[in-house]
């Protein structure tokens, strides 16, 4: 990314693209990868700061230290901070993939302030995989996402009032796909939807329909 030190007025053309075109470049990394990006440069320094998507990966995590729980541990607090510094810009898209210990059930609550952070950021594509248990998702995170147009969850427990709240509050969504999912809802609403994904490995807790 730099250039030839050996040469001399060696020139790092990739530098010379403007932000936003930078910016693009970077959204394609994980956000690991995109916050390293920092040591570059100066121009460089605060990029990751602005990216239009984030992809947070417990994958990179894996193996950081000598126990499961700590490698986990590590990337709550990552995501945690980067959501924190990020600066306040819309995102185009929000991507969480989670290796979510199974013995710890309070790791819900993590995932769920991360969702609920994009939904406020104006995230028109929200995509969460959960590895390893599933999560609890709270109905009121939400509340409401005007901008949301596609949704995909896999991993993930949705219970009663969850489809009712995305009828109501989520006037733009189109798209909704569910994989592996624990269902409570009897009932699935909307005026808006144009394409609804629901894999055979989805189970109910309700026989009648």
């Amino acid at each position: 990314m730099s250039g030839d030190p050996r040469v001399p007025g060696a020139v790092c053309r990739i530098n010379a693209l403007p932000d936003d075109m930078l910016l693009l470049i970077l959204s394609y990394l994980n956000a690991r990868q995109v916050v390293q990006t920092c040591v570059l440069s100066r121009q460089w320094r605060n990029l990751w700061r602005s990216v239009p998507r984030i992809n947070a990966t417990s994958d990179e995590f894996e193996h950081m230290s000598d126990y499961y729980e700590e490698d986990t541990l590590l990337f709550k607090k990552f995501v945690n901070r980067f959501l924190m510094l990020r600066n306040p810009f819309a995102l185009d898209e929000f991507r969480l993939w989670y290796d979510m210990p199974w013995f710890f059930d309070d790791y819900s609550e993590d995932a769920n302030l991360w969702i609920c952070h994009a939904l406020h950021c104006n995230a028109r594509s929200v995509m969460v995989t959960v590895r390893d248990n599933t999560m609890h998702l709270d109905p009121s995170v939400f509340i409401s996402g005007l901008f949301l147009r596609r949704l995909r969850l896999a991993g993930v427990a949705l219970f009663p009032g969850f489809f009712c709240q995305l009828a109501t509050g989520f006037t733009a969504l189109k798209y909704l796909i569910l994989h592996a999912c624990d269902i409570s809802d009897v009932e699935i609403t909307s005026k808006t939807l144009k394409v609804l994904i629901m894999d055979i490995d989805c189970s109910y807790t309700f026989e009648e329909q």
